[in-house]
């Protein structure tokens, strides 16, 4: 622009044009781009070092493109360096065990789930988010509550273990704890709830009721285990679990099979390994596989 007087135009004077270049339209930067490189080679010589002097009105739309690409840049890495810092740990159907978090917590986190969290944890509370399944041992900080949002609650601790699930498709959110205590908040009527060792917290998603139960159940973080005991449970129980946690549903001939006490130890917590238990146990028992999801139980519990 210096070196060409006819073309010279103050600094002032572009920074008015391109105010009001956006308004009424929103501009297509691909398009814009590719339509400008063939402005440019159209008006190109066959003598690469010589170019053309640019009219004026070319000038104003190359200098509202620049400050245009200049926003556009400046938006773009404002929202990267803000969201850069957050980590995200997936899962589809495997668990995935004993991962470290920041600040010295362990998470295990179940089939179909999603944990994110920062890099660091800074400030005054130390925030993840889960959708899905996770089972959390939390490193103590006084200082630094743990906090856990999930699409329609948030768990909020100092450091504890418990176990928290939120599947999107489940009519229910429910937390269990193992040690320690935390305090449970319904998002939408801001009910809290404290639970301390071996609560059950159960929040209905269809009418936002909350229930309290006293006692854990075997079922209820016997995904995280590579490995299984069962002592005289009903086998009511043992398919239940199935069916949350594989997608796998046993049906019954003879509504009684449900009663039969199940005692075993499983090493490998599939539901090939449980059922071929199952076979084993109980002699009377026929197993029938209809397809990979679903089976029948035939007998007796003898």
């Amino acid at each position: 622009m210096q070196n060409q007087e006819e073309n010279n135009v103050p600094l002032e004077q572009l920074w008015t044009i391109s105010e009001g270049y956006k308004d009424g339209y929103e501009p297509n930067v691909e398009k814009g781009l590719a339509l400008l490189k063939g402005r440019i080679a159209k008006e190109q010589t066959t003598d690469t070092t010589k170019v053309l002097p640019m009219p004026r009105v070319w000038l104003t739309r190359i200098a509202a493109s620049v400050l245009f690409l200049l926003a556009s840049g400046f938006l773009f890495n404002l929202f990267v360096d803000k969201t850069a810092e957050l980590q995200q740990l997936a899962t589809t159907d495997q668990l995935m065990e004993n991962v470290q978090l920041p600040d010295g917590s362990t998470v295990w986190l179940n089939k179909h789930s999603q944990l994110s969290f920062p890099k660091s944890f800074s400030g005054t509370e130390r925030i993840v988010h889960l959708e899905g399944e996770a089972f959390f041992k939390v490193a103590k900080s006084e200082n630094q509550p743990f906090i856990v949002q999930m699409p329609n609650s948030t768990v909020k601790v100092l450091g504890t273990e418990f176990n928290a699930r939120a599947y999107g498709d489940e009519l229910t959110t429910t937390v269990e704890v193992e040690e320690g205590s935390v305090a449970f908040t319904a998002t939408e009527t801001q009910k809290t709830k404290i639970l301390k060792a071996n609560d059950k917290f159960i929040l209905n998603k269809e009418d936002a009721t909350l229930s309290v139960l006293k006692s854990l159940d075997w079922k209820d973080v016997a995904w995280k285990e590579k490995r299984l005991s069962f002592d005289s449970q009903p086998l009511n129980e043992v398919l239940a679990y199935l069916k949350t946690n594989f997608g796998v549903e046993v049906a019954f001939e003879q509504t009684e099979l449900g009663d039969c006490l199940f005692s075993t130890t499983i090493t490998d917590n599939t539901p090939e390994s449980i059922l071929n238990q199952v076979s084993l146990a109980f002699k009377s028992i026929e197993l029938t596989e209809i397809d990979s999801k679903s089976y029948e139980l035939k007998g007796s519990c003898d």
